[in-house]
């Protein structure tokens, strides 16, 4: 891939997985400078490789997840930028607006239709 800054251009690689950061528990709640913090939503974490105008998502063992979220297809025109490597947390909400677990049940589903696939 090739990104320009100005009239400079250069070429950089995005790596092929990323270890995604995750949440650590804590015994009581505290605040600190030195930390940033983040609800649980009860969702997947994913990293989002965008190059190229495409789209890879990753889930947190590394396997790529990419088929199961085709309404994230649209995602690279979304964001400014090209060899962009997004860490954060798919999540569906009900209709009353709290999580649900359908994204955990999608990703079950379809990694056992994958194990059931022959291998070539």
């Amino acid at each position: 891939m090739s990104l320009t800054s100005g009239s400079a251009t250069s070429s950089i690689s995005l790596p092929a997985s990323i270890e995604p950061m995750l949440a650590s528990l804590a015994r009581r709640p505290f605040d600190s400078p030195d930390h940033i913090f983040e609800l649980k939503w009860d969702g997947l974490r994913a990293l989002a490789f965008i190059s190229g105008g495409s789209l890879t998502l990753q889930g947190r063992n590394a396997r790529v997840i990419t088929q199961e979220f085709p309404e994230l297809a649209k995602l690279p025109q979304q964001v400014t930028g090209d060899g962009v490597v997004l860490d954060g947390e798919l999540v569906c909400l009900d209709d009353g607006g709290q999580p649900s677990f359908l994204l955990q049940q999608r990703l079950r589903a379809s990694g056992a239709a994958h194990r059931r696939r022959p291998q070539s």
